[in-house]
């Protein structure tokens, strides 16, 4: 403390510091948490309040109050390792944290779970952002966590969740139906590997709550509607017509029949259409984002599947890439992944599945899953590239290592698998047996449907199409201002290829002077 006279008047300054020296004490906490707050907001621009941690964190107000002021003491650890991670504390403040609420366990890198949110914490306080994306951090952790195989974070335990909420009538049943359907469960998986993954294609899901008042039985439902009818039809056909046509979400209100009234459907598309059933859709909406959350999480990790093999246009070139878990040492908990382009091999070892980020578009992959958080350990370009590196021994726990030379080993054993594997799908590629994107299912389709799905508006189409008829290209001019020729068969060619724009498509052709997929695996 230290004391100014200025005017006549006298300026007392209180500064406090929590340190690990610091002694435990039934303020500490709050004191910590104060200055914390400070910094926070002085880090943002942006004042934040206490209320905006509890929030950001899924508690009440009240309850974060006393929890920090020790009015009420928690036993749930993830709960101050939460409220840490909102504040966007590093582990060591952590640590401090956990300190100083009863002498908690400090997080620790042998288990590997904690491990995990160590990361992700000092990743979260290197790496600042707004105060909007603060409110995202709880649930893109939870996702992180998910997607590794551990437990969300166990911040509150929820008792009554349904007293005191402002439904119309007496809720008497939830339920959450996901019929999961995805294309490699009707067909061969090469037939269409744009599609096999893609988490839009593998499920219809539908949401409801049911509740009894005034005599009625009333059952809510959130579910989806196909603006086309895909009954009987190929379901490679299904899938890309919702590229154009994606299902539209619908909120129905359907009353049960009785003696003296026939049963009643009231069906919305907007959510602020649905009156008095508002808050209790919003409701339903949350369980929906939590399903959707697991499930995607799910696809996301390599190691639910034996093996997954794609290939995709990254950069104006085309990539094969095939990951697997390592399942031969799973206490390492490593995933391997090859990635052929432009000839080459190269295989690389992470802490985290990659698959799902080369297989959808990045804006897709972020909206799903937030910031990518792996790392690679190894990188090989050759056989003869693991041989002569020096690989530094893992440790397998407090206890036990693998010796350099068995690591090395499995390392070309892989390689060579997985090299086996691309240039097995290349060969299928070559002969006309396996398909990014299958053209034959363009023949079940309206003849107008490549230009609707390239996004290409009405003008261009006709253009590309009055030269189509003469035998020409057209010229069309693409989004750097270069300019290229374009035919309904390059268009077709570059469906082949995965290609999603008319944009796309013809970067790709001055990038590589041909759209033709087999003359692209020849050239190499």
């Amino acid at each position: 403390m230290s004391t100014i006279r200025k005017s006549g008047r006298i300026i007392i300054n209180r500064e406090q510091f929590i340190d690990e020296d610091t002694p435990v004490t039934k303020n500490s906490l709050s004191c910590f948490f104060g200055l914390k707050l400070k910094e926070l907001s002085k880090k943002l621009g942006k004042k934040i309040s206490k209320k905006d941690v509890a929030d950001m964190v899924g508690i009440s107000h009240e309850l974060f109050r006393k929890m920090i002021n020790r009015e009420k003491t928690t036993k749930k650890r993830d709960c101050i390792i939460a409220i840490c991670a909102a504040l966007r504390l590093d582990t060591f403040d952590t640590n401090l944290a956990l300190k100083h609420n009863d002498w908690m366990e400090p997080l620790d890198d042998y288990n590997i779970r904690d491990e995990f949110i160590m990361n992700i914490l000092d990743n979260l306080s290197d790496n600042p952002k707004t105060a909007d994306d603060n409110m995202k951090i709880i649930p893109d952790i939870n996702a992180a966590l998910v997607a590794n195989g551990f437990s969300e974070l166990d911040i509150i335990t929820h008792r009554n969740t349904d007293k005191g909420r402002d439904y119309p009538f007496n809720p008497v049943r939830k339920h959450f139906q996901c019929t999961i359907g995805g294309v490699t469960r009707y067909t061969d998986p090469f037939w269409f590997m744009d599609l096999l993954y893609d988490v839009d294609n593998f499920y219809t899901m539908r949401t409801s709550m049911e509740f009894e008042g005034n005599g009625k039985r009333i059952e809510l439902t959130v579910g989806y509607k196909e603006p086309h009818d895909s009954f009987g039809e190929n379901c490679f056909v299904s899938c890309l017509r919702k590229k154009i046509d994606p299902p539209v979400k619908k909120y129905t209100v359907y009353t049960y029949p009785d003696e003296e009234h026939d049963s009643e459907i009231k069906e919305f598309d907007d959510i602020s259409e649905t009156g008095i059933f508002r808050k209790s859709f919003l409701e339903i909406e949350k369980t929906e984002t939590a399903e959707k959350r697991k499930f995607y999480s799910t696809i996301n990790d390599s190691r639910n599947y034996e093996k997954r093999i794609a290939a995709k246009v990254i950069g104006n070139r085309l990539h094969i890439f095939y990951e697997e878990y390592n399942y031969y040492l799973p206490e390492l908990g490593e995933y391997c992944l090859m990635d052929y382009c432009d000839g080459e091999f190269t295989l690389s070892v992470s802490d985290c599945s990659r698959f799902m980020y080369m297989y959808l578009p990045e804006e897709k992959y972020r909206k799903i899953y937030g910031e990518p958080n792996f790392t690679v350990t190894e990188e090989y370009s050759s056989l003869s590239d693991i041989e002569d590196s020096a690989y530094v021994v893992t440790e397998i726990g407090p206890y036990e290592s693998y010796r350099e030379t068995e690591i090395l080993e499995l390392r070309k054993m892989t390689y060579k698998k997985m090299k086996a594997g691309i240039t097995s799908v290349i060969k299928k590629m070559k002969a006309g047996t396996a398909h990014i994107c299958n053209p034959d299912v363009l023949s079940e389709l309206d003849e107008n449907f490549i230009f609707d799905y390239l996004g290409m508006d009405a003008s261009v189409t006709a253009r590309i199409c009055a030269a189509e008829n003469a035998g020409k290209k057209a010229e069309i001019k693409l989004s750097n201002g270069m300019k290229t020729e374009l035919s309904v068969s390059d268009l077709l060619k570059g469906f082949e290829l995965g290609l999603k724009s008319l944009d796309e498509t013809g970067h790709f052709l001055l990038k590589n002077g041909t759209l033709d997929i087999k003359e692209i695996l020849e050239k190499h």
